[in-house]
């Protein structure tokens, strides 16, 4: 009995320790004020970085040319990439930190130079006048951003199954452990999503773009595969209804984008929905009581009044490179940078639940240098600057035997369509391959 007495006490004491030693890691994981403040302003200084990044690429693009754009974007790239390893290095040395997040000053005068500099026309004499800097460092920057087409690609398709499935594993668990109204909000979205693909699907064939008959065969193929997969998946309960709109999705974005004409008529149609929804806007403020109106004035106008001088002239420069950003652009970029970013967090998480800090360090070090690069495929790519011709049969020929025996595609095209193929073939391996199947 005293034994049974002395264990129930040593447990006790045991569990109050185990719970006091608790309580003091939660005191000690509890980051300082200065942790704090370091962080937001590391957090300010990074999305001040990609918001300059996504200003100036355009404007050195589409008022310099893409021999400028070019230049400035490499240049970005490798003071970015060198200050990120000597960071990366040297930690703790104030000095390599101060001059880390100085370089965000940079970036206009690194575009006002390289449109000055570099803002000719003339593609043989910009060569000829900065050969070195042409050979060594445009001409290989040039040849990867051509290249990196199926790579950019397939990475957005393997990352966006992963972030579709991670959306519909996160909806499952959240109608199993927390409510069952998460089955009528999954139901809702599901709903709206597939509402507003088959709206977008309709307007493909009911636009005045023209599209080729082979294409209308792989447009009707890819989509049967889709409804087939997704239904499958929602029928035999591997899948959801979230996974499988999400899916057709996806299908229906990838088919806009095969499609540069179709993606310009989406955005124009986007735009003037935003144009009108913001005239009603001014028309409805019209109508508001008169006290509260002339608040808003008076508040506007004495922001206005003391917001320094030297202000407007920054003002301006945002608001005329906004204007140049092209709305689609802007959305391919987002959505591309958006799935990587949720691969990083999913990928380490499905080997270990906590992922290794400093491969994940790495990785957000140089995170800015991949948001470059795909940026600046995206605007070689709607400046037609990328390979017009890719070879997929005969290319091992001699090129004086070729004639007639080669097949050659447009490479855009080309990937697009394996993209969407090998998106949905891998969905459809993740499903037939459930492990959940041979379970109970």
């Amino acid at each position: 009995m005293a034994s049974s007495t002395s264990l129930s006490s040593m447990s006790s004491s045991s569990s109050h320790s185990s719970t006091s030693s608790n309580a003091s890691l939660k005191r000690i994981r509890k980051p300082s004020p200065y942790k704090q403040v370091y962080n937001f302003v590391r957090a300010f200084f990074t999305t001040l970085y990609l918001l300059l990044i996504v200003l100036t690429v355009p404007i050195a693009f589409q008022v310099g040319g893409v021999y400028c754009g070019l230049t400035f974007t490499v240049t970005l790239f490798c003071i970015y990439s060198s200050l990120t390893v000597i960071r990366l290095v040297l930690y703790r040395n104030w000095v390599v930190n101060v001059l880390y997040y100085s370089q965000h000053l940079l970036i206009p005068s690194i575009l006002t130079f390289s449109l000055s500099v570099f803002n000719n026309n003339d593609m043989e004499q910009l060569k000829l006048d900065h050969i070195v800097y042409y050979k060594f460092f445009i001409k290989p920057w040039m040849y990867v951003i051509q290249k990196s087409t199926p790579w950019f690609t397939l990475l957005e398709g393997l990352c966006t199954v992963l972030a579709i499935q991670s959306i519909g594993q996160t909806f499952t668990w959240l109608k199993l452990n927390k409510s069952e109204s998460w089955v009528i909000v999954s139901l809702l979205s599901s709903g709206g999503i597939i509402t507003t693909s088959m709206y977008f699907l309709y307007r493909i064939y009911s636009s005045s773009v023209e599209i080729s008959s082979a294409s209308a065969s792989l447009i009707g193929a890819i989509l049967t595969f889709c409804c087939g997969v997704g239904l499958y998946g929602i029928i035999s309960k591997r899948g959801s209804t979230v996974e499988s709109s999400l899916l057709f999705a996806y299908v229906v974005r990838c088919i806009y984008e095969t499609f540069p004409e179709l993606s310009l008529l989406a955005s124009n149609e986007m735009g003037i929905l935003i144009s009108s929804a913001t005239n009603q806007i001014r028309l409805d403020v019209q109508f508001l009581p008169l006290l509260l109106t002339d608040s808003v004035t008076h508040l506007v106008s004495s922001l206005t009044w003391n917001v320094p001088v030297s202000f407007q002239a920054v003002l301006d420069f945002f608001i005329a490179a906004a204007k140049t950003v092209t709305p689609t652009v802007l959305v391919n970029l987002a959505y591309r940078v958006s799935v990587f970013y949720s691969a990083t967090r999913i990928i380490p998480a499905l080997k270990n639940p906590q992922p290794s800090t400093r491969s994940m360090r790495v990785i957000y070090a140089f995170s800015p240098c991949i948001i470059i690069a795909v940026y600046t495929h995206l605007m070689m790519q709607y400046s037609n600057e990328l390979d017009s011709e890719l070879c997929i049969w005969g290319w091992w020929l001699p090129l004086d035997k070729r004639e007639g025996q080669e097949i050659v595609v447009d490479p855009w095209l080309f990937w697009n369509w394996i993209n969407m193929f090998s998106t949905l073939g891998l969905y459809a391996l993740e499903l037939f391959t459930d492990p959940q199947e041979w379970k109970g």
